[in-house]
């Protein structure tokens, strides 16, 4: 893999440290007309290929964190071009940080206000084709505990949909949405199994 300009794309700083710390950081366009667009961040700068990996762009310098080894980038699935990316806290440590948002293809990258920490996202199958539904784990309206949180207009509005103080989850790891049932979503916990939820 190299950039436009041929120099190699840049080890990611997470899995410089070890190669199991993160495998969030290349994501695929699946809403890409041709298939062969990903993105990738290597701790500093966010990076786009629309040639299947094989060159690289430069996208977004500034308006993310840093020094993070949990990154995610998560692609809208059925909106080219649109991607979201979270900053799980580093083991213990107590920064949190925001839900950020690109729509430009990576090109610049904004914090969603309505957002106050977000660990981890996930899309799922949502009221209409054009629009899927957002799943949330982290922080909304001065929330003390982190919570799964909904949205079914892109992070405009939110429902918590699990109680924190009868149901904690730490070690959350992963979330996955369905893309073909409405109200499911899989939580995978830190050596506790995997959750599904889902809503009647």
């Amino acid at each position: 893999c190299k950039l436009a300009d041929g120099k190699p794309l840049p080890t990611a700083w997470a899995n410089s440290i070890s190669p199991w710390v993160t495998p969030f950081i290349l994501a695929a366009d699946r809403a890409a007309a041709k298939g062969k667009t990903f993105y990738y961040f290597d701790g500093w700068t966010f990076y786009i290929s629309q040639d299947g990996g094989q060159t690289w762009q430069r996208g977004a310098t500034t308006g993310l964190p840093q020094w993070f080894v949990q990154p995610a980038i998560v692609p809208n699935p059925l909106r080219s071009g649109d991607i979201w990316m979270t900053f799980a806290r580093n083991g213990d440590g107590v920064q949190r940080n925001k839900l950020y948002r690109s729509m430009d293809g990576g090109k610049t990258f904004q914090a969603i206000k309505t957002v106050d920490s977000a660990e981890a996202i996930t899309f799922g199958k949502g009221a209409s084709p054009q629009t899927p539904s957002l799943y949330l784990f982290g922080r909304i309206g001065g929330a003390k505990q982190d919570a799964i949180y909904k949205s079914d207009d892109l992070a405009q509005t939110w429902q918590r949909i699990s109680n924190p103080t009868e149901q904690q989850f730490p070690g959350l790891l992963m979330m996955e949405g369905d893309m073909r049932t409405a109200n499911l979503v899989y939580v995978s916990l830190g050596g506790r199994g995997i959750m599904v939820g889902e809503r009647k």
